[in-house]
């Protein structure tokens, strides 16, 4: 059987999410135009320019892996899956698309994809280890911002 387009960006958000170096969460993201085409993906992981890191995950590096502050990402590194995706393309290319994201975005990156010129996001249905981004308060912002927001089950993410 055929896999949706739903199904299909879920599977590259989720592959996304391998890349990253993250000891705590690993979040994936691909955004498609209004025609089902890959615009940019994105992981979250340091920036790019951060020369002669340690192999291994990011408890080598980033303070917030070995001193997690209830959530707070102030003493982290790295920048977010959505974030480092809406940084890779051109808004002219995302404009009426779509963002799938393995996660809920925390705050700041919702206030990112609601200025996107996006016009939907999915990600899986808020768990409780989520609770510490406040996805309610992320998914009321993309609302309100006039995007159309979809909540799925984890198993679209993995086909």
């Amino acid at each position: 059987m055929r896999s949706s387009w739903e199904q299909t960006w879920g599977l590259v958000a989720n592959v996304m999410a391998t890349r990253s170096r993250c000891a705590l969460t690993k979040v994936g993201a691909v955004i498609v135009d209004k025609d089902n085409r890959v615009v940019a993906t994105g992981y979250n992981g340091p920036p790019g320019p951060m020369k002669a890191l340690p192999p291994g995950n990011c408890t080598t590096f980033c303070p917030r892996a070995y001193d997690n502050r209830g959530g707070s990402y102030s003493n982290c590194v790295s920048i977010h899956a959505e974030a480092n995706a809406l940084l890779f393309c051109d808004r002219r290319e995302r404009e009426g698309g779509t963002m799938y994201v393995t996660s809920v975005p925390c705050w700041d990156c919702a206030k990112l994809i609601a200025n996107s010129g996006l016009s939907a996001v999915y990600f899986p249905e808020p768990g409780d280890s989520e609770a510490h981004r406040d996805p309610a308060r992320s998914i009321e912002l993309l609302q309100r911002s006039q995007l159309h927001v979809v909540f799925k089950g984890v198993s679209w993410m993995h086909g």
